[in-house]
């Protein structure tokens, strides 16, 4: 760096004209090298400033930065809790209402088993195909037995006239499966629990959305 130093007798300041249109004051009992030293230590001070602001700008955008990532991954983070617990809430509401069923399922059986009500559910399910020319009804062994024993006038029942029976070992006791060319009834037991059951998870989901 070129500097052209004037000095003025009249006056107890050296003026100093850099290259860089700054004008710094020196005293006359300063020396030039010690002048000269100042002002580089001046210069790096002003350098040491700008770069310290430079940092400080640079640390302060990496950091809006970084926060910015962390605030996504944290509500990506939030969406996929919600999604699991919604999937744990569903999961968990169907082995409540699996549950509930299969306790359902047993508690009719045994109330069957006690109070027999075959007669009672081939009656209603006849009379939903009434004027079909043809029914043919499926029940299980031992409501066949138990028809047999209770009512022995019952398979000869002139109302019963188009009326077929016929043993199926796959039909639980209390419930019976029709036949017939205007169309089916399904009375088995494990059938109308099942349509119930569909009946209240479907009441249950449009409750939940």
């Amino acid at each position: 760096m070129s500097s052209v130093i004037k000095l003025g007798r009249t006056t107890n300041i050296i003026n100093v004209k850099v290259s860089d249109n700054s004008n710094f004051g020196v005293s006359d009992n300063e020396t030039e090298d010690e002048f000269l030293r100042r002002l580089e230590e001046e210069k790096s001070e002003q350098i040491f400033n700008a770069g310290r602001e430079d940092a400080i700008r640079e640390l302060k955008n990496n950091y809006n930065e970084t926060l910015k990532n962390k605030f996504k991954a944290y509500e990506s983070l939030m969406f996929s809790i919600d999604e699991q617990l919604h999937e744990y809430r569903n999961a968990f509401d169907k082995i409540v209402v699996d549950t509930s069923f299969l306790i359902a399922s047993k508690v009719i059986q045994k109330s069957i088993s006690d109070s027999p009500i075959i007669t009672e559910t081939i009656q209603e399910a006849i009379r939903k195909v009434i004027g079909a020319n043809s029914i043919l009804l499926k029940l299980s062994p031992s409501d066949k037995e138990l028809i047999q024993e209770t009512d022995v006038n019952f398979f000869d029942n002139s109302s019963y006239s188009n009326l077929k029976f016929e043993v199926d070992n796959r039909i639980e006791a209390g419930g019976c499966l029709v036949e017939s060319e205007i169309g089916n009834v399904d009375a088995r037991i494990s059938s109308q629990l099942n349509e119930l059951k569909k009946a209240l998870i479907h009441e249950h989901n449009l409750g939940t959305n």
